[in-house]
């Protein structure tokens, strides 16, 4: 049964993307931008996701499924790798094929299927280093079990830092399983290993940071420790509640029917169970604090309910056909959710935009379309955007022609890539205009941008067209401008 849950898992993706009416978002027009430039690592997240989209384009091209193919098949792993984990505490084939239902039923990588984003690589290396660690925890004087921990925790934390949380769970998890007779110098030795196995998996992207001024660091203490929350009960019941959501409904009322109430001597896997348990509970807890210092990202402490779905398969009653039904309604629900405002659409019906999940996905490629249609795209044209938006947008969908892409910073704050990397300030814009006998167009979402430009910058700008996508849930603006240099004007 698992393995025709995969199949119609990954079936549905394929068949649902080109009908969607969706192109990438920004974030992933972002990666694929940066999967062009191959590098150690980026302004805001380590390396891997590029080169993941690198080698999926490579195979696929760079259309929407070519971006998004190789991050849906680690999607689909991440549930068999469940259900191989599970089925190691277990002993029970049954139970591991019961986790990749779970898991493939849920909101979480239901939705995570359609997103080339961090989480896609993150969540398998997670659930990897999760199994990994339970066998080497079943074997410790096995040193090769140790290191394959470690390279699953090198490999994880180059696809998002969250995998740090990965290292106080293994450690709760490890006392809570470790038997009273074994000496922990096993532990102590296997836990160096590891760490010097991820040390080194890890040392080229370090390396990089150093020498770029340690921006990724940065960005993400900003954004997770530094930022503050409005309020911080919003962010908690923000956060609690994207949790329960990305369970699925369904999920937590089985969950609800296996109950806490039943003695841990009672059940068939105890140690399993305070493993999977202990493993993910303080990226939860990092995850509350987060929200309540920071506003709350609900995909922030995925991993951790991979292990929450691992506690519940060990410890639910098998139940065959009935919990096959649950989790496929759940499944079926979660489908006409994300298929919903395409539908209305073609039916001639409104559908709210605030319940349009893929709001910000839509006509970014229709508008950029049209604007290729009126402007004169030529070679080598600069091409300066107004926002990260926009150059992520933009670098994609005009991604056949060889332009240049700049961002405008007039602070030279560099609070995203192509703003640290590719910045332009008044100083530098003046340089670029008279370095180059090419177009320099600004490109923006706001009408003011070109003013805004031409007070901050002292340059001509010239208003060259303007156009809208306007769709059932979304609206896309863009405005161009050609930029010049005033005669006469700063040297």
């Amino acid at each position: 049964m698992s393995a025709a849950g995969i199949v119609l898992f990954v079936a549905w993706h394929l068949w649902a993307l080109p009908r969607l009416g969706i192109t990438l978002h920004v974030d992933e027009a972002q990666y694929w931008a940066w999967s062009r430039e191959l590098a150690w690592g980026y302004y805001s997240k380590p390396p891997a996701l590029a080169a993941l989209i690198a080698a999926s384009t490579h195979l696929w091209g760079d259309d929407l499924l070519g971006v998004k193919a190789l991050p849906l098949v680690l999607t689909a792993l991440t549930a068999v790798a469940l259900g191989g984990w599970v089925t190691s505490m277990s002993g029970d084939v049954r139970r591991g094929g019961l986790a990749v239902l779970i898991a493939l039923a849920s909101p979480l990588l239901l939705v995570m299927g359609f997103a080339a984003t961090t989480d896609g690589p993150l969540l398998l290396a997670w659930v990897l280093a999760a199994w990994a660690l339970w066998l080497a925890l079943q074997q410790p004087s096995s040193l090769a079990r140790w290191a394959l921990v470690g390279a699953l925790l090198g490999l994880g934390l180059l696809a998002k830092y969250t995998m740090l949380a990965f290292i106080p769970g293994a450690l709760w998890a490890a006392v809570r399983v470790w038997p009273t007779q074994r000496p922990w110098s096993l532990g102590v030795r296997g836990a160096a290993i590891a760490g010097l196995t991820a040390l080194a998996i890890v040392a080229p992207h370090g390396v990089w940071n150093l020498e770029a001024g340690w921006p990724t660091l940065r960005h993400t203490a900003d954004i997770t420790v530094l930022r503050q929350s409005a309020s911080i009960a919003h962010g908690v019941a923000t956060f609690a509640l994207g949790q329960l959501v990305l369970l699925g409904p369904l999920t937590l009322a089985l969950l609800h029917r296996a109950g806490p109430r039943c003695p841990i001597a009672d059940r068939r896997h105890p140690s399993g169970e305070r493993f999977a348990w202990a493993l993910g509970t303080p990226l939860l807890v990092l995850g509350l604090v987060q929200a309540a210092r920071g506003g709350a990202n609900v995909n922030w402490a995925a991993p951790a309910l991979l292990s929450l779905m691992a506690w519940w398969a060990l410890r639910a009653p098998l139940q065959g056909g009935r919990t096959a039904g649950w989790l496929g309604a759940q499944a079926l629900l979660v489908a006409a959710l994300l298929h919903a405002p395409s539908v209305a659409q073609g039916w001639g019906q409104d559908w709210p935009p605030a319940l349009d999940f893929w709001r910000r996905m839509r006509g970014w490629d229709a508008a950029w379309a049209a604007l290729e249609r009126q402007l004169p795209v030529a070679p080598r044209t600069a091409v300066i955007g107004g926002s990260r938006t926009v150059l992520a947008h933009g670098r994609y969908a005009w991604r056949h022609h060889p332009l240049a892409w700049y961002a405008w910073d007039p602070q030279r704050q560099g609070r995203y890539h192509d703003a640290w990397r590719h910045g332009l300030d008044a100083e530098r814009l003046q340089a670029l205009l008279r370095q180059t006998d090419r177009p320099v167009w600004l490109i923006g979402t706001d009408p003011q941008d070109g003013a805004e430009l031409a007070r901050t910058a002292s340059v001509r700008v010239e208003p060259l067209t303007h156009v809208v996508w306007q769709g059932a849930t979304a609206r896309v603006s863009l405005w161009a401008w050609q930029v010049r240099p005033i005669p006469g004007g700063a040297p």
